[in-house]
């Protein structure tokens, strides 16, 4: 009897598709994002809403304008730790790719350790915005995603 395998165009779990170049939004450090969690922002209603609640109140000039980024062209990857007491400041590097694979953009996040901060008075807002080209297709994050955990 003649045995025949078929394998399917399954995603090898190695495969971790097309990287998409990114670009990280270095006046993201003026933000203070208090919330936890990731944002896909396509348009300019909503990261100014995020600019003019979340600037940082320490920008040695006042409120300074947003980027202007052209939104027509390119579209926001976000990462958000909330607010921790912690002497670093600033965003963090945890986006370490950004894939396309099978109709969908990964957007690989890696750990991130709470410990790696040291305590003192002030609060940090660690976080990650990333620049890539604008698309349609459905955003995933995988890895070490951070989520708001339930206060209960």
């Amino acid at each position: 009897m003649l045995s025949l395998m078929v394998l399917g165009a399954c995603d090898s779990p190695t495969d971790k598709g097309d990287p998409i170049a990114f670009e990280n939004l270095v006046e993201a450090s003026h933000l203070q994002i208090p919330f936890v969690g990731t944002e896909v922002i396509r348009d300019s209603t909503r990261f100014n809403y995020l600019w003019q609640q979340y600037q940082s109140p320490y920008d040695e000039d006042g409120k300074l304008p947003p980027p202007d980024i052209d939104f027509d062209e390119k579209m926001i990857l976000a990462v958000y730790y909330g607010r921790i007491n912690s002497r670093a400041c600033g965003p963090v590097n945890t986006i370490e790719g950004v894939y396309e694979k099978s109709g969908v953009i990964e957007v690989h996040i890696s750990d991130f350790d709470y410990a790696d901060f040291f305590p003192c008075e002030a609060g940090a807002y660690p976080m990650q915005m990333v620049l890539i080209p604008i698309s349609d297709l459905p955003v995933i994050f995988k890895g070490d995603v951070p989520v708001q955990e339930d206060p209960s």
